[in-house]
């Protein structure tokens, strides 16, 4: 871009003159502080005029050198705002890319999740029913044997006792289960963990790409935005020229780029008419 090589060049020229005024400004300085000094008619210490002469020009050298740091200001955001510009497709095509490996990360990432998710509650599930199972069951036989002891049912008693002992084997061999099943339920649980931490890593970086996609459109937007704006602006300075005002009272029209001068109205639109006049 032609803009973008003659700012640069601006740039670079305002830095080497930026590092001269430095030299300058120090130089002055020192002469300043070496000038002699001279004593007024009522006896009292005063600047030489080797001394004001010196601080004139470290002060002039000042304020020029201030003038070109704001511009150079300019020229860096004005720099910053046209590469940007110019690269917007790339940024938008690879931002779109990268969001797009995001989603699919994000997708897989879920389903994983789901299935670590599903096997871990099939299993606590299990256990919580098979143990609710057994304590029930072994309430009943309770009960049964106790009302055979009371009856003085042998035959019944001798049932239950064998029903008690067959469930308290069952529930030695549901406790050896749930302890042969507590590592798998630990290392599910670790992996569940690990997979919501890369899920929310991924949808992180989903997310910031989208908003890069983002961020490059209202950029190549505001572009067009200000283009249109640079025609209206050429005609609301006609209109100007032409004595037109107070249908223009209100306007006021918003600029992106940096550097563009600011919103547009009434008031810029008579400035630019007179500059153009001038």
């Amino acid at each position: 871009m032609r803009e973008l090589d003659e700012l640069k060049n601006e740039l670079a020229a305002l830095t080497t003159e930026h590092q001269a005024l430095g030299l300058r400004c120090a130089e002055l300085k020192e002469a300043e502080e070496a000038a002699p000094s001279e004593w007024n008619h009522l006896g009292h210490l005063v600047g030489s005029a080797e001394f004001y002469e010196a601080q004139r020009q470290r002060m002039d050298a000042e304020m020029h050198q201030e003038r070109v740091e704001n511009r150079m200001a300019w020229l860096s955001r004005r720099i910053m705002y046209l590469e940007q510009l110019a690269g917007a497709d790339k940024e938008i095509a690879k931002a779109r890319e990268e969001e797009q490996a995001a989603a699919e990360r994000v997708a897989r990432i879920e389903q994983s999740l789901s299935r670590v998710v599903g096997q871990l509650e099939a299993l606590r599930a299990e256990q919580g029913k098979t143990e609710e199972q057994r304590q029930h069951a072994e309430q009943e036989v309770a009960q049964a044997l106790a009302a055979a002891t009371a009856a003085g049912d042998s035959k019944a008693l001798e049932a239950a006792r064998a029903q008690m002992d067959s469930l308290t084997a069952e529930g030695r061999s549901s406790r050896a289960k749930q302890e042969a099943n507590a590592p798998v339920i630990t290392a599910l649980g670790a992996e569940e963990d690990a997979l919501e931490q890369q899920l929310a890593t991924a949808r992180k970086e989903q997310q910031k790409a989208a908003s890069a996609v983002n961020a490059a459109q209202r950029l190549k937007k505001g572009a067009e935005w200000d283009q249109a704006v640079s025609v209206l602006t050429e005609i609301g300075t006609d209109l100007v020229a032409l004595g037109v005002g107070y249908p223009l009272t209100h306007l006021k029209v918003p600029t992106f780029a940096p550097g563009a001068g600011g919103d547009v109205t009434l008031y810029s639109l008579q400035m630019q008419h007179k500059q153009a006049a001038a």
